[in-house]
């Protein structure tokens, strides 16, 4: 697989679910905590021992302590982990500073800060995998839509009384991944209905350009149909339900992102979400029948009401149920699923969330 094309396949993955994550635990996760639950959902993006990102955004020190694991294990026999080693190392280095003759040996003070350090980095797994609910999906109380078949997905524990259910599903090898998409489904206390959010992530040129060809077309028209088009979107009957929103029921949205120079480069990603109903106000033309987004035109875009919302606030808003789509009755919704073939993920990496409480 060709090394830029995995990159950018890893990086349109984890700015996906990290933003999953954050409309979640109201707070963004680190990228290693974001690696690690990329890790437990698909294995073949986000090995440590394959993926570019975090082969590069992992400290030497975690990586040797990882493979002395892995070493250490095959010739025990049986399981050890990387943090029993750092453990042991950092008691060793405790015991030696105890004695009042070592107080000064500033060298050896660094190791243990290190050691600290490299525990932390590693403990971000540790933290992911005890947030796992332990426990089958075919029988948890909730039977919600989609997920209720328990097959591939995971539970995480937000809190007390709320838990996430998540399933990443791919395309069969990772190079044929052209795209990726988050569908956030945040149910009622009851479950009996849910808002549902999706978006489309596409990442700019090196001229922060997006040239629409037909391939960006088709998938931005599937997501209008699945989303706007299926009546997602319509301002409901409920009165009370249209006042309390803050924007308008949308439920599709298109987050453009900035392209990696290198598995090296600082992970930084920023930038608006559009509702992908609004994308033809953004939209120049190249030819005749041809279109492009750019990133300046976004910024500078004054037209009208309909403005892009900003990143950071997007993750709020819909944790908030101050965005997103109307409410939607959960049969209705597995019949939606179904009709347009949403999780379709014959060349798009599909985050499929729901946000639900448990009691």
């Amino acid at each position: 697989m060709d090394e830029g094309l995995r990159l950018d396949n890893e990086w349109l993955a984890t700015v996906a679910l990290r933003e999953g994550l954050t409309i979640a635990q109201d707070q963004p996760p680190t990228y290693l905590e974001t690696f690690a639950f990329g890790e437990l959902l698909y294995s073949d993006l986000f090995d440590p021992e394959t993926s570019l990102l975090r082969k590069n955004q992992e400290s030497r020190s975690a990586r040797e302590y990882r493979e002395m694991a892995k070493a250490e294990s095959t010739v025990e026999q049986k399981e050890i982990t990387a943090i029993e080693i750092v453990e042991r190392d950092i008691a060793r280095i405790n015991h030696l500073l105890s004695n009042k003759e070592n107080k000064n040996l500033p060298s050896l003070k660094q190791k243990h800060r290190q050691l600290h350090r490299v525990k932390d980095e590693l403990s971000s797994v540790i933290y992911v995998e005890n947030q796992i609910i332990d426990r089958d999906v075919n029988k948890v109380q909730r039977n919600l839509p989609i997920s209720g078949q328990g097959k591939d997905y995971k539970e995480f524990s937000l809190s007390d009384d709320r838990a996430l259910r998540i399933r990443l599903l791919h395309p069969n090898r990772p190079e044929h991944i052209t795209g990726a998409d988050l569908i956030y489904e945040l149910y009622s206390d009851f479950g009996d209905f849910a808002y549902i959010t999706a978006v489309q992530y596409k990442l700019w040129d090196e001229k922060d350009v997006l040239y629409m060809d037909d391939r960006i077309e088709s998938q931005i028209a599937k997501l209008k149909e699945n989303f706007c088009d299926s009546g997602l979107c319509e301002t409901p009957l409920y009165p009370k339900e249209a006042s309390s929103r803050l924007a308008s029921f949308c439920a599709a949205f298109l987050r453009m992102t900035n392209r990696l120079q290198s598995a090296e480069s600082k992970l930084i990603s920023t930038g608006e979400y559009i509702p992908v109903c609004k994308l033809g106000e953004f939209q120049k033309k190249t030819t005749a029948d041809k279109f492009k987004l750019t990133s300046k035109d976004i910024r500078e875009f004054k037209h009208g009401r309909t403005k892009p919302v900003p990143h950071g606030l997007f993750e709020e808003m819909v944790k908030g149920n101050m965005l997103g789509s109307r409410r939607v009755p959960v049969d209705e919704l597995e019949e939606i699923y179904k009709k347009f073939r949403i999780l379709d993920s014959s060349e798009k990496i599909i985050i499929h969330a729901q946000d639900y409480l448990t009691r």
